[in-house]
């Protein structure tokens, strides 16, 4: 008698909407725990290529930083490091520096030969982008 009163104590248990409302928050509580881990893999899969791509950056310029000491191991890469960086020479040799007119950054050059020779009051109100025809 006791077992079957114990079924139909379960049967109700199921069958009732408490159960129910409980079970549905348990679903969404389930539901929003599964979510919160997909977010965190992602987060963790985009810093993990983050984080290989910073170290195959590293590596390269380990390469070359091997390859520039290894260089300045000879003779012939230190002459080459202080001609290029101290400008140094042998005795009896001459540095020549050639500078490209193009490439200057006074603004003098910049400007326009017609504002060198428009009147004063013209060059100011082409200051402030006035024009006068």
């Amino acid at each position: 008698m006791q077992k079957l009163q114990d079924r139909h104590f379960f049967k109700n248990l199921i069958g009732s909407t408490i159960f129910f409302v409980l079970m549905i928050f348990v679903a969404i509580g389930l539901s929003r725990a599964t979510v919160g881990l997909y977010e965190k893999n992602s987060l963790a899969s985009i810093k993990r290529q983050q984080s290989e791509e910073k170290l195959n950056k590293l590596l390269e310029s380990k390469e070359n930083l091997e390859g520039e000491v290894a260089n300045l191991g000879t003779e012939g890469g230190i002459e080459k490091e202080l001609r290029e960086k101290l400008n140094f020479v042998k005795p009896g040799e001459k540095v020549i520096v050639i500078v490209d007119e193009e490439n200057k950054t006074d603004d003098s050059l910049n400007q326009p030969k017609e504002l060198e020779k428009a009147p004063f009051w013209s060059r100011i109100l082409n200051i402030f982008r006035f024009q006068r025809d």
